[in-house]
């Protein structure tokens, strides 16, 4: 990390306590002398701190600018010359000046000191005051959101960039996108605000429970009875009830699975198991008891220390600055102190993958996969008696999974509750005592087993073993072993079937990179040097562990992050926003921060008005794309299920006509139904000549639908070839954090020495 200069040369307290005594002295200086050595002081740190934010200096400038226009130009005295409607006189102007270099001096020092300074270092600065816990408490609260402003701002740019929007142009181009997004900016720092309020009250609320409650070994962990929830009130609550008729009994030291479609009420009963239903979101009839606790008669402190969740979006979830901030807070009730608490933060995020690096690393500007570590490690280091966990892995690679199941194996045998809803069914097939089927908001059957008839009914995903055994009609289940023990006498024949998908590669490059090289601020370097070459009509999937550079990878392509190094080759020229915008698509991983607008018909044509199309044919691809995804094009777009929402985002890109469509987990969040209806459109782009990028952790997917894999680590392509090239490569997969379908593992095993199968009906075919 680069060393600070000028007020960073002092540590953040005493940086805080210059600051504003010098502020205070500027204040109160009137005379000429005492304005110009304040002025001469203020520019001197701001050059001995070599940050010169423009934005800031401009509006200083204007403040100067203002100030001594409202005082010269308002003379009073009987010599002033007038003009116009103004006064002027050498004393007006005096004092114009004076003043205005004042206010002028009164600004520069807070530039300097906030160029130097960032939110977690202020955090700091506040502690070292040694103010009351609930003081450093709503401080952090009040920067959490001042950080998430500025994410959001930074997010939404991106988004109108990869739409369109000319960042490189002047005030003039800017306005117009920026008045668009304000309106959909303030409902998504709204929501974020809800979330992050939602999320301190997950972890016991601002006022900590200093006694650890105390858990009658006679209760249940979990108890409700007859209840019912609904978040709106304004509408027909039989109409928009999430859970109806629900009861519910989960024993200490059991581990429940709930299963159902998205809109089943999974999310909701996770949130009654913690008390934040109905203390801090919907409302609830019924009872529900936690460790014999009524959840309405019980404080968030003490609820905080029973049960924790973690939420499937971690940008929400985690509240501290950096990751150290999140884990201390978490332990704010706990008796750990000092060397203690350093030792249970390391080893809960050793627990979930991380390393004790991680502790100075600022939240907002870790991956989306490696935030979700860290909500993970927030939970566990709090040692709740019951953890809910709402689909944690989906953006966690296939080691982050694994390490999930032996973190919560680690944690059961009796001295955790888990209730937990996930995609990964082998996650929960190891994991689960019993399993409870949710339909449209009501109990619909209760398991203790995983069976393919449950799983296909709530439209999840069947472990290849089990589907292997169908077709071989084998009573086969999800484990490797047992499978290759049942087919390890039967012959396979050698494969003969091309890669899936057939190959692009013999087709034109469409968008080329060479050198790419990048570094976020304050943060690691994500691109170290990366050569590739993408071509027209080919699907290539992207693999690798969290944080290898995917995601920015794909950025840099879709033109929202410039390159430190290197260059980016589109149809062979080097590529330029104003010529080569939107031939690029991009969808974000999280849908909602690509909404600009407030309307689906304005989302689906913002991208292709940016482009400057005439109305007909912005309308014409405005329709084409409604028809595609049978979208309501009246609707608000951040009220839509968050499956339609990801459809509004494909298809807003696709208006654009981009020659390369890049999905960014794209998946995350789909049912199974969902998915294969995603993955169709993106075959039929292909087939038209379209360029697919798929970034993801699925494998099995990737394995079905890919033409070429890349695989990345460190910020370096580590793998590039056919899939059945880059599934031989078993040690340089691990190495990348990459774990190979089962269906590829087996064909591995039972065949050494031939490529091995894909996909489960390649597998079949072969034993047959």
């Amino acid at each position: 990390m680069e060393k600070k200069r000028g007020l960073g040369w002092l540590a953040p307290t005493p940086r805080l306590i210059v600051f504003v005594v010098l502020s205070i002295l500027v204040t109160f200086s009137g005379s000429w002398w005492t304005v110009l050595l304040s002025l001469a002081v203020a520019v001197t740190l701001l050059i001995l701190g070599g940050e010169y934010p423009k934005a800031a200096l401009f509006g200083a400038g204007s403040a100067l600018l203002l100030t001594f226009a409202g005082h010269a130009l308002t003379a009073e005295s009987p010599e002033a010359v007038s003009f116009w409607i103004f006064q002027v006189s050498p004393e007006s102007l005096e004092k114009g000046l004076r003043l205005g270099l004042r206010l002028f001096s009164m600004i520069l020092p807070a530039i300097a000191f906030i160029a130097v300074t960032s939110l977690h270092e202020l955090l700091q600065a506040f502690i070292g005051l040694r103010l009351p816990p609930a003081g450093v408490m709503y401080i952090t609260i009040v920067l959490r959101y001042v950080d998430i402003l500025w994410y959001d701002i930074q997010v939404s740019m991106k988004a109108m960039a990869v739409r369109g929007v000319n960042w490189e142009g002047g005030v003039l181009d800017k306005i117009p996108a920026f008045r668009r997004l304000m309106l959909p900016l303030i409902f998504r720092i709204l929501e974020h605000i809800d979330g992050q309020t939602l999320a301190i009250d997950n972890r016991g609320g601002v006022k900590a429970l200093q006694n650890t409650p105390e858990i009658p070994a006679d209760q249940p962990a979990v108890a409700m009875e007859d209840v019912h929830v609904v978040y709106n009130l304004d509408r027909d609550p039989e109409l928009e009830k999430a859970l109806t008729d629900l009861d519910l009994t989960i024993q200490q030291g059991e581990s429940l699975v709930l299963m159902g479609k998205i809109g089943a009420g999974k999310s909701s009963l996770l949130l009654l198991c913690t008390g934040l239903i109905p203390k801090s979101v919907g409302h609830m009839k019924g009872s529900v008891k936690v460790f014999g606790r009524e959840t309405k008669q019980t404080g968030f402190s003490e609820l905080g220390r029973l049960a924790r969740i973690v939420f499937p979006s971690a940008v929400q979830g985690l509240v501290g600055l950096t990751v150290r901030g999140e884990l201390e807070f978490s332990l704010r009730s706990s008796p750990l102190e000092g060397e203690d608490a350093e030792r249970a933060m390391v080893e809960a995020l050793e627990i979930v993958g991380l390393d004790e690096s991680f502790l100075e690393r600022q939240t907002l500007n870790l991956s989306g996969g490696e935030m979700q570590r860290v909500a993970l490690a927030s939970a566990i280091v709090a040692k709740p008696a019951l953890l809910a966990l709402d689909d944690v892995t989906v953006q966690l690679d296939p080691v982050g999974k694994e390490e999930v199941v032996a973190a919560l194996q680690s944690m059961e045998g009796g001295q955790i509750t888990t209730v937990m809803t996930d995609p990964y069914v082998e996650l929960l097939e190891e994991v689960g005592d019993h399993f409870l089927s949710l339909e449209e908001g009501r109990a619909a059957g209760w398991e203790e087993h995983l069976t393919v008839e449950n799983i296909d009914r709530a439209s999840m995903r069947v472990p290849q073993m089990m589907r292997l055994g169908q077709a071989l009609d084998l009573p086969l289940s999800s484990g490797l072993e047992e499978a290759e023990i049942a087919l390890a006498s039967r012959e396979i024949r050698p494969v003969s079937a091309p890669a899936a998908g057939g190959d692009g590669s013999e087709q034109g490059i469409v968008i080329e990179t060479r050198g790419l090289k990048y570094t976020y601020p304050d943060g690691p370097q994500a691109l170290k040097g990366v050569d590739a070459a993408f071509h027209q009509g080919e699907f290539t999937a992207v693999l690798g562990s969290n944080g290898s550079g995917k995601s920015t990878l794909a950025l840099a392509l879709a033109g929202a992050l410039k390159p430190g190094e290197g260059e980016i080759l589109i149809d062979g020229e080097e590529y330029q926003p104003l010529k080569h915008r939107g031939m690029v698509g991009y969808v974000f991983q999280e849908p909602v921060n690509q909404i600009v607008t407030m309307k689906v018909w304005d989302e689906l044509a913002f991208g292709p008005q940016q482009l400057g199309w005439e109305k007909a044919r912005v309308e014409e691809a405005v329709a084409r794309e409604i028809a595609r995804f049978d979208l309501d094009p009246e609707a608000t777009p951040l009220h839509l299920p968050p499956a339609d929402a990801r459809k509004l985002a494909v298809a807003a890109t696709l208006t654009m006509n981009p020659r390369m469509v890049i999905l960014d987990e794209s998946t995350n969040n789909l049912d199974e139904e969902e998915i294969e209806r995603l993955m169709d459109r993106m075959q039929q782009l292909k087939a038209g000549g379209t360029s697919v990028l798929l970034i993801t952790h699925d494998v099995e997917v990737a394995c079905l639908f890919s033409d070429r894999m890349v695989v990345m680590s460190g910020g370096e392509i580590i793998l590039d070839g056919s899939p059945r090239e880059v599934m031989t490569e078993e040690r340089k997969l691990q190495r990348c954090d990459v774990t190979p379908p089962p269906v590829v593992r087996l064909s591995r095993i039972l065949a050494p020495g031939d490529p091995p199968a894909l996909t489960v009906a390649e597998m079949a075919e072969r034993l047959r």
